[in-house]
C-alpha cells in the first residue's frame, strides 16, 4: 500500500521520536498515550514497526472538532524505528 499524505502533523512533547525509537529498540517496545486535538478533518492515527505493511485498522481514530486520545503499543520495526 503507498504511503499517503498526512492530513496533520504528530507534536511529541514528553518524548521526541528519536527518543522513542532509542527506547523501543533497547526495551522491545513502548507505552505511548497519543492525542489528538482540534483535527480539522476525520483521520485515524496507525503506530506500527517501521520496514512492514501498514495495518489496515487504526489505533486512534478521531472526527472534525473531537479530541481523542488512546493508549498505544509502539513496537519497533527491524530497523529499530516505529512508524506513525
Amino acid at each position: 500500500m503507498p504511503r499517503q499524505t498526512p492530513l496533520l502533523t504528530v507534536a511529541a512533547t514528553a518524548l521526541s521520536v528519536a527518543q522513542l525509537n532509542a527506547a523501543s529498540s533497547t526495551t522491545g517496545a513502548a507505552q505511548l498515550v497519543v492525542s489528538v486535538t482540534k483535527p480539522g478533518g476525520s483521520g485515524s492515527l496507525i503506530i506500527y514497526p517501521d520496514r512492514t505493511v501498514r495495518p489496515a485498522e487504526a489505533d486512534l481514530a478521531f472526527a472534525p472538532g473531537q479530541a481523542a486520545s488512546g493508549a498505544v503499543l509502539a513496537v519497533p520495526g527491524s530497523d529499530g524505528k516505529t512508524a506513525f
